[in-house]
């Protein structure tokens, strides 16, 4: 008896133990969600490294895959900013559309480059303003505000696109830029084109602020209670607007890029990318309840969804099959952070 009492609590132990190692194993992916992207990318990495090493380890294909990160990637710090406030923004794919629209035509017109960049990324900051303004202070749901916003959007782009479609000044036409604006995109240093380079910059300083700065750590405090936010001190309505200020600002420098990089414009850039960026965003632990995730998490979710998308293009995949599988990795996403929010941790 005494044996068979000793055996039960060694068994006991050891279950007790293995649920505990469960537990902690759960707790620590939910506080550190930027693993699931990392071990993913590394696994397509290793794996289509051995099985196609002349396409995927080729120079072409590596610089191809950092500059289709590079644009939709400076689009993540805006939406990343968003989601930890406790808001979101829909807009951002049709602001896409609208500024590379508005920057092939203000070129057409003989406006210069420099001047060209200011006018639409002001724009684009007075109308990320207004819908701001309308969550903020006028208590406006942030998904119908943008929703809207979007829709207006969609609005100026065909209003400006058949406005200037046929529109041609010494040979230039929205469909064919000059090589003094696409050189903005199209430039190379040390064998990557510059959109990689300003991602990196933007990626990097915004994940410094995010970790270090005082100013937008608030944030995290905003999206985990707005009220207790408000009662400490913390100018909830100021700062909420800015997010979406800064959200509009880094979709039109999206749009300015794209226009450059295509070497035209046109209203079909930026279709969907809104949702292409919140996936990214929750792959990469930014929680859509707010109040949790970090920006180098949200650029590995977008890393993930680029890796993704090369992978099933170096696999001649069927393009039917690329929606499917994106959508099915939203809904993932979202899955994942319904249940991991359900922890009690903090990350």
């Amino acid at each position: 008896m005494k044996i068979l009492s000793k055996f039960s609590m060694k068994n006991e132990g050891n279950s007790k133990s293995g649920t505990n190692s469960k537990r902690d194993m759960l707790d620590y992916i939910a506080k550190n969600r930027w693993v699931i992207p990392l071990v993913f990318i590394m696994v397509y990495f290793i794996t289509y490294s051995i099985v196609f090493p002349k396409v995927f380890l080729s120079s072409y294909n590596i610089s191809s895959l950092l500059l289709e990160f590079s644009i939709p990637a400076i689009i993540v710090i805006g939406m990343a900013l968003q989601l930890i406030n406790g808001e979101i923004d829909l807009s951002v794919g049709f602001n896409v559309m609208f500024t590379n629209i508005l920057a092939g035509t203000l070129i057409v017109l003989g406006v210069p480059m420099g001047w060209t960049i200011i006018i639409v990324l002001v724009v684009a900051c007075v109308l990320g303003f207004i819908v701001g303004t309308l969550v903020s202070r006028i208590g406006v749901n942030s998904f119908i505000a943008t929703l809207g916003m979007g829709l207006i959007y969609y609005g100026l782009t065909q209003f400006v696109y058949t406005s200037s479609y046929n529109i041609s000044r010494n040979g230039i036409d929205i469909r064919h830029l000059p090589e003094t604006f696409t050189k903005l995109s199209k430039g190379e240093f040390l064998g990557l084109q510059l959109p990689v380079y300003y991602a990196a910059v933007l990626l990097i300083l915004f994940s410094i602020l995010m970790a270090k700065s005082r100013y937008f750590k608030k944030y995290y405090y905003i999206g985990m209670n707005v009220e207790a936010s408000r009662l400490s001190g913390i100018s909830v309505k100021n700062m909420k607007t800015i997010t979406f200020v800064l959200s509009s600002l880094f979709a039109s420098v999206a749009g300015i890029l794209i226009a450059a990089r295509m070497g035209a414009s046109a209203a079909t850039y930026g279709t969907g990318w809104e949702l292409k960026v919140i996936t990214a965003c929750v792959i990469g632990g930014v929680s859509m309840k707010g109040g949790r995730g970090t920006m180098g998490g949200a650029v590995l979710g977008m890393l993930f969804a680029i890796c993704l998308t090369n992978a099933l293009r170096i696999a001649y995949a069927p393009s039917n099959l690329y929606k499917i599988i994106e959508g099915s990795v939203l809904l993932g996403a979202v899955i994942l952070d319904a249940q991991m929010s359900k922890r009690k941790v903090v990350g």
